[in-house]
């Protein structure tokens, strides 16, 4: 039977290096992309959590798009289309932080996309082990 491995600490969730299209972490600019890749393999894991985590700006016209896709071959290719598909709803100036459980790979490309029509703040991705 699986054991989940419960981090409750927030610091220790691990933080995904991300890549900017436009903008950066701290103001993400609207219609850019955030992408990154997790490699769940180097902590023995799985399945993982996710999380990902912005503020909207004043008025948003839609939310952002959280794509995860995995990869067969250690992160030379990731699926298409994509494995998973997550997103939020709108809300002016409301932070969000989301958790979604992704099941099996060893590998993992995670893209969040800003679909807000503004620059959305203090964007984060984390992500924890399941064993």
């Amino acid at each position: 039977m699986p054991e989940t491995v419960r981090v409750r600490k927030w610091e220790r969730w691990v933080e995904v290096a991300l890549t900017f299209s436009a903008g950066n972490a701290a103001s993400m600019d609207a219609a850019a992309t955030a992408t990154g890749v997790i490699d769940q393999d180097v902590a023995g894991a799985e399945h993982m959590d996710i999380c990902a985590s912005w503020t909207y700006g004043g008025a948003p016209a839609a939310a952002p798009v959280v794509t995860v896709a995995r990869s067969t071959d250690g992160g030379t290719t990731f699926e298409t289309p994509v494995g998973y598909s997550f997103t939020d709803t709108a809300a002016a100036g409301v932070s969000r932080r989301i958790i979604w459980r992704i099941w099996g790979s060893d590998v993992c490309q995670v893209v969040l996309t800003n679909n807000t029509g503004q620059a959305i703040t203090d964007v984060s991705i984390k992500w924890r082990a399941v064993r």
